[in-house]
């Protein structure tokens, strides 16, 4: 699969290549990876070039989103039961047969609950042979063994990859003509991290701005500028799924933790009644908002620790604003009153 300019794939072919090896295998595929590496992407570039050897196919997109929208997820399991079958249907006249006969693909695009998983099988029955699920969602802990069979985690491009997608974006070429943008370009991409979303609406940013703008634009990205907060609100998802402690924990971490021992951190959180735990721990880690290193040390991205700098900013109603604030970025905590 070639870059394809309208679509962003670069980086896509890998994913792709590997997902169909598994499954000649696995019919069932968890793509599993953090809010803005491209999980969408590649399950519609799967989709489209696979949809056509289906007796039915549906690619249901953006149910996080959309259940909140509608209010409830019968809106979807309707839609999802309807594109299958290629009629209305009601659940009088569905049957557990209904699909069994049928080589289906389905997509469930940007899951994040097991109601919403439970609420969609349902109707759906034994799938017929030969037929393909594919989930994407942010959470690990969703894709266990009875949802799927096979998980393929979507990391953020390596810089080579990175500089192609945001040479596109900002030059519709995968390369500048001009070597005065070489430098800048590499460190606008340093700050993006790999995520194909951020280097798109950079990308974008850059393309619309001169050569004088460049110059005082990169210096801001660096320093973290609030004209990038359209970025951040994008990949603040996985922060909004999260429990209140949950949140506070993460946020803990992006001020203080980030490089410290996974074990000291929960040592010291705990005792500043924070109730962290392994288990929490585990749950940042399935929705991709952490890492823990060889080392056992934690790890963040940095467009996380951003995210989290401009929540505390904007929540007024944070009990420990002014402490994560005054000690923004310093290796030391105030436990202050428990949260």
């Amino acid at each position: 699969m070639q870059y394809d300019h309208e679509k962003g794939l670069v980086g896509i072919e890998e994913h792709c290549a590997a997902i169909e090896g598994f499954s000649q295998k696995f019919g069932r595929i968890g793509v599993w990876g953090m809010g803005g590496t491209g999980k969408t992407t590649i399950a519609r570039a799967l989709f489209d070039k696979h949809s056509s050897h289906y007796d039915s196919v549906c690619f249901l997109k953006d149910i996080r989103e959309e259940s909140q929208k509608h209010r409830g997820l019968a809106y979807l399991h309707h839609k999802l039961l309807s594109e299958l079958l290629k009629e209305q249907v009601t659940t009088s006249n569905i049957s557990e047969s209904s699909l069994s006969s049928r080589r289906v693909l389905i997509v469930l695009d940007d899951v994040d609950s097991s109601e919403q998983l439970e609420a969609l099988f349902v109707g759906l029955g034994e799938l017929g042979e030969g037929s393909s699920l594919i989930v994407t969602t942010r959470d690990r802990h969703l894709l266990h063994e009875k949802i799927v069979d096979k998980i393929h985690e979507v990391k953020p491009l390596d810089s080579k990859k990175s500089l192609v997608l945001f040479n596109l974006g900002a030059f519709k070429k995968r390369e500048p003509a001009d070597s005065f943008y070489q430098d800048y370009s590499q460190r606008v991409v340093k700050y993006a991290e790999g995520l194909p979303l951020a280097l798109k609406i950079l990308g974008s940013h850059f393309y619309v701005i001169n050569q004088r703008e460049w110059f005082s634009e990169v210096g801001y990205l660096e320093n973290r500028s609030k004209s990038y907060k359209d970025i951040l609100d994008k990949l603040k998802v996985s922060y909004n799924g999260l429990s209140r402690q949950e949140q506070a924990i993460f946020l803990e971490i992006a001020f203080f933790f980030k490089d410290r021992k996974e074990d000291f951190v929960i040592k010291i959180l705990d005792a500043c009644g924070f109730n962290a735990t392994s288990s929490v721990m585990e749950v940042l880690k399935d929705k991709s908002l952490i890492t823990i290193s060889k080392s056992n040390t934690i790890q963040m991205l940095d467009f996380l620790q951003d995210i989290a700098f401009d929540i505390v900013e904007n929540d007024v109603t944070n009990p420990r604003r002014g402490i994560l604030l005054r000690d923004k970025g310093v290796n030391s905590l105030d436990c202050g009153p428990d949260v």
